[in-house]
C-alpha cells in the first residue's frame, strides 16, 4: 500500500510473510465515508485512489475524436 503521512496501521512492526498452498480470495478495501454511533458523517481523502479507478471502469469516458 502507498505510504501516506496520516496512514497508520493496527498491527504496525507485527508483520509477517506466508507463502499459501491454496489460492484465497483477498478484497481490500479503502473507507473514505463512514459513519459514527451517533450518526455524524465522516468523509476522508481517498489515499488508495480507489474511487477514480472504479469511475473509469463504472464511467467509461468516451473517445473523443
Amino acid at each position: 500500500m502507498k505510504q501516506h503521512p496520516n496512514y497508520q496501521s493496527k498491527h504496525a512492526g507485527k508483520e509477517q510473510h506466508v507463502t499459501l498452498t491454496k489460492k484465497v480470495p483477498v478484497f481490500i478495501v479503502c473507507f473514505t465515508a463512514f459513519a459514527y454511533r451517533a450518526g455524524h458523517l465522516n468523509f476522508r481523502e481517498d489515499i488508495c485512489n480507489f474511487k477514480e479507478q472504479l469511475a473509469d471502469i463504472l464511467l467509461p469516458r468516451a473517445d473523443v475524436n
